[in-house]
């Protein structure tokens, strides 16, 4: 048995999901070959200066406490993938009356001058609010980030309450 937000999905699709926090749903012939997905709440802290530096693109404040990292072990899908996170009930109280909730996904690694960094950008999601979550298709180049030359997998979603 896997680890709550792991699992092995082959040629024939499948989920994986990471109860309260997101689900990960992948379409039959996304993988050539089994891989090993893991999704994990990480803390906003470890993604604070990604978020800041991409800040300029999008307004947002008051970002969730945690952020969502998908990690795919050895290749990244062929076709679109679906990612449902689960919006806690005290996030959605809390945002500014008249904003929405914005999804702010790391789709591409960078560097300058100070180091390497993750660059952010607004995808559109579809809000289902009798259950309070949020969907969107992750692109194939959502996990081609990179780090040190190689590609890791992985990448991260920030939710933000913004216009």
């Amino acid at each position: 048995m896997s680890a709550p937000g792991t699992a092995i999905i082959g040629m024939q699709g499948g989920t994986v999901g990471l109860p309260g926090v997101a689900q990960l749903s992948v379409p039959m012939g996304a993988f050539s070959q089994s891989t090993t997905i893991q999704i994990a709440q990480i803390p906003k802290s470890s993604v604070d200066a990604d978020l800041a530096l991409s800040a300029g693109m999008f307004v947002a404040s008051g970002y969730l406490n945690s952020a969502v990292r998908v990690t795919l072990q050895n290749q990244q899908p062929s076709v679109p993938v679906g990612v449902t996170l689960t919006v806690p009930a005290s996030f959605i109280s809390s945002k500014p009356a008249g904003s929405a909730i914005r999804v702010l996904v790391a789709t591409e690694n960078a560097s300058d001058s100070e180091g390497p960094y993750a660059y952010f950008e607004l995808v559109s999601p579809t809000v289902n609010q009798s259950n309070s979550t949020l969907s969107f298709q992750a692109e194939p180049s959502y996990f081609a980030q990179t780090q040190g030359g190689n590609q890791t997998g992985t990448f991260v979603v920030a939710l933000a309450p913004g216009p």
